[in-house]
């Protein structure tokens, strides 16, 4: 996972072909079960590109994915980017490996 800090690495972000952000919180408790689903994740597929926001450290790349994206604010929150266009998303406990690596083949 790569941690995204500055509007230049969002802009790599938005220009892959293919991508996963994790929006989290470092403090918030069902940031912490979406943190393991995403590692569980990696375990199986150590090459995906997975790129997390910390919504504290990091709010304005976390409102600038949303005026991007047009998916509203939540955390912890997935996005799934195809060609820098938003193709699943999910929040809170609707973040499940699985799931995610379902959208993630589809896009």
């Amino acid at each position: 996972m790569q941690t995204l800090i500055t509007p230049a690495d969002l802009e790599e972000v938005f220009a892959a072909e293919r991508a996963l952000l994790f929006k989290n919180s470092r403090t918030c408790p069902i940031s912490a079960m979406a943190r393991q689903e995403m590692a569980d994740l990696l375990d199986r597929h150590p090459d995906l590109p997975i790129y997390v926001v910390d919504v504290h450290s990091s709010a304005p790349l976390a409102r600038e994915i949303e005026r991007r994206t047009g998916i509203e604010h939540h955390s912890p929150q997935v996005i799934v980017l195809a060609d820098g266009e938003p193709r699943w998303h999910a929040s809170h406990y609707s973040i499940t490996a699985d799931d995610v690596e379902r959208a993630m083949r589809a896009a």
